[in-house]
């Protein structure tokens, strides 16, 4: 009971100084195989003595296969957590299986160089020895990082990793991050990754290079400026997009200027939402309120506007407000030009519209005559 054995001798009178031979079978719970290599088993005696062995079991047959797989791409929340996408990754984790039949080597050494668009983030390395059961199930196991060494290569993008006292009898994970470079304009691309594993000192390495495909939107404009014409001909509407991809810029001022002549604000008819956006740039859900204007600092100066210190580090902003138009334009065009800084450096797009408020009229009149057909 609980793995004890008591033998009790009901005639024990002329036992006394006998040697006796006990042979007791029995059966292993191979539920404690699970999970592990071997196990350790100890049979204690009277007197304190006591046997113990170490059992393994018959292993079924496997055959292993050194390799490199990428993980899923994913992105970062806010509170630092990988979230995956299927858009618009921003990292992915690679996993070299090293000696994945676990036999016995000295100097080993992986040596990847990356590829093209791959950052290298270099505390990002976690190694693990694999322990197998009979049934091959594997367990992981976590290896310090004080019983392996990572070193740069000599561009500084990929790196050798080599076990500390050389000797290894295990199979081994080594995960790491890279960071994505994103096409420039958008679409598919694939990063390739050259990795080799060298065993024994040998200067034949073994191959285990893959890639990864992700796939990115189109590179975001900053700022978007679209005007159009109204029911009104005396009136313009524009609307601007700042910021759609969410990057971080700071605290922006944004100036809006209409063309020499052709109009100014209308009061009354700016509005400013933040707006929450997808990896394509579109409003996600409705507009909401806009801001507040007491939460703006607008300045406004004939045809010329300003909205001050507008945060749009991560926030996206749509704006929208209409703006007059003089009487006798015909046929001309007004462009309107939106900036969030000055100089070479700024964002900033323009849109025309062509526009015409020429007056037209006309009298029409009657001539009336009596019966004789005079007038």
């Amino acid at each position: 009971m609980d793995g004890y054995i008591t033998i009790t001798f009901l005639n024990a009178n002329a036992l006394d100084d006998t040697y006796l031979d006990v042979k007791i079978q029995g059966n292993f719970d191979t539920e404690v195989f699970k999970g592990v290599e071997e196990v350790n088993i100890k049979v204690p005696y009277s007197g304190e003595t006591s046997f113990s062995a170490t059992i393994r079991a018959k292993r079924e047959d496997y055959t292993g296969e050194d390799n490199k797989k990428p993980g899923k791409g994913y992105i970062l929340n806010d509170q630092n957590e990988k979230v995956p996408v299927d858009k618009n990754p921003t990292h992915v984790d690679w996993t070299v299986r090293v000696n994945d039949n676990a036999n016995e080597h000295t100097n080993v050494k992986v040596v990847d160089t990356l590829g093209a668009g791959l950052l290298l983030i270099a505390d990002s390395f976690k190694v693990e020895k694999i322990i197998r059961d009979y049934q091959n199930n594997e367990t992981k196991v976590p290896v310090p990082s004080s019983d392996y060494t990572v070193t740069p290569d000599a561009s500084g993008l990929g790196f050798s990793l080599e076990f500390v006292g050389g000797n290894i009898n295990h199979a081994y994970d080594i995960t790491y991050t890279t960071v994505l470079t994103k096409p420039k304009d958008g679409g598919p691309r694939t990063f390739k990754n050259t990795a080799n594993i060298f065993y024994d000192g040998s200067e034949t390495g073994t191959d285990i290079s893959d890639e990864f495909t992700g796939t990115w939107s189109e590179t975001l404009p900053v700022i978007t400026k679209t005007g159009a014409t109204t029911d009104d001909p005396h009136v313009i509407d524009w609307t601007v997009k700042y910021n759609f991809g969410k990057e971080n810029l700071g605290t922006v001022t944004l100036t809006d200027t209409l063309s020499t002549g052709h109009g100014e604000l209308i009061p009354g008819t700016l509005f400013v939402y933040e707006v929450n956006t997808d990896i394509d740039g579109n409003i996600v859900g409705v507009l909401g309120e806009p801001i507040d204007d007491d939460d703006l600092d607008i300045n406004i100066v004939g045809g010329t506007f300003s909205i001050k210190d507008l945060d749009a580090d991560g926030k996206a902003y749509y704006i929208t407000f209409s703006t007059s138009v003089p009487v006798g334009l015909n046929d001309e065009i007004i462009k309107n030009t939106i900036a969030d800084g000055e100089g070479d450096d700024a964002n900033t797009d323009s849109d025309i519209v062509t526009v015409n408020t020429i007056p037209t009229g006309g009298k029409v009149g009657e001539q009336l005559v009596d019966g004789d057909g005079n007038p």
